[in-house]
């Protein structure tokens, strides 16, 4: 299943907030196939339930490639910031992945859903919130 364009945006959305209040880790390749320094943006001022809902949509699509880690315990353990627990609060909460967010873009660790590249970390927490 592939996610509307209207999800895809939402995601977009949610991946800035999960990187800590903006740094988005989009990378986009030139002639050469060199990563692109990472954009800076303001995160979206949406209610919370969009954001869950988005980071819902991005989470599922991540699943459907790694069906996997279809596992809460497993995510949590592959994202030590958020302590186990999952955050009710996905806007303020997430921001402490920014760091493991930024590591892995600085490392290569991304996948690409449908043409966005999103670090693990972020496919990882927006997977979270579609289990």
């Amino acid at each position: 299943m592939t996610p509307d364009r209207r999800s895809v945006l939402k995601g977009l959305g949610a991946a800035a907030v999960v990187v800590g209040g903006g740094v988005v880790g989009w990378r986009l390749l030139d002639d050469d196939d060199a990563p692109a320094a990472p954009a800076t943006t303001e995160p979206p001022l949406e209610p919370t339930s969009s954001l869950a809902e988005a980071l819902a949509a991005v989470g599922g699509r991540y699943l459907e490639v790694a069906p996997d880690e279809a596992d809460e315990e497993v995510l949590l353990a592959a994202l030590p910031a958020l302590e186990g627990t999952v955050p009710e609060r996905p806007g303020q909460d997430l921001r402490v992945l920014a760091p493991q967010a930024s590591g892995d873009h600085a490392t290569g660790d991304v996948i690409v859903l449908d043409g966005w590249v999103l670090s693990l970390t972020e496919a990882r927490a927006s997977a979270l919130y579609a289990l």
